[in-house]
């Protein structure tokens, strides 16, 4: 879907996107399964951001300090913010549940509204 040539776009909807640099993983489907998340939750209206592999410190404004990067975290209109996982083939979906609830419990707590993992 998206390689590394295509331009990404930096706001859908009125949602202003932050892409990474370079895309972190192209094998199995993990980067575009990523971009595709994205650009959904973008279209939603649902968001004010989205920051697709930054850490909790940048997309939270340094509200939550952490340098954990989940694949996409979704800053929500409002308050609340959205993290979601995208298995990659070297991670194990358990693995992943248990980060993102570790993120839930010890870092966002209630400001997470939606933590999630998906497949590619």
């Amino acid at each position: 879907m998206a390689g590394r040539s295509r331009r990404l776009p930096e706001v859908i909807n009125g949602t202003r996107i932050f892409w990474p640099s370079k895309p972190h993983n192209h094998r199995g489907g993990h980067w575009d399964t990523i971009v595709q998340k994205t650009m959904e939750m973008a279209a939603s209206g649902d968001y004010v951001e989205i920051y697709v592999n930054k850490a909790i410190s940048t997309a939270t404004s340094g509200r939550i300090q952490s340098r954990l990067r989940p694949d996409i975290i979704g800053v929500r209109k409002g308050e609340g913010y959205d993290v979601i996982e995208v298995r990659s083939p070297s991670q194990k979906s358990e693995q992943l549940q248990r980060k993102v609830r570790f993120m839930r419990e010890n870092l966002f707590g209630a400001l997470m509204v939606n933590g999630e993992v998906i497949e590619p």
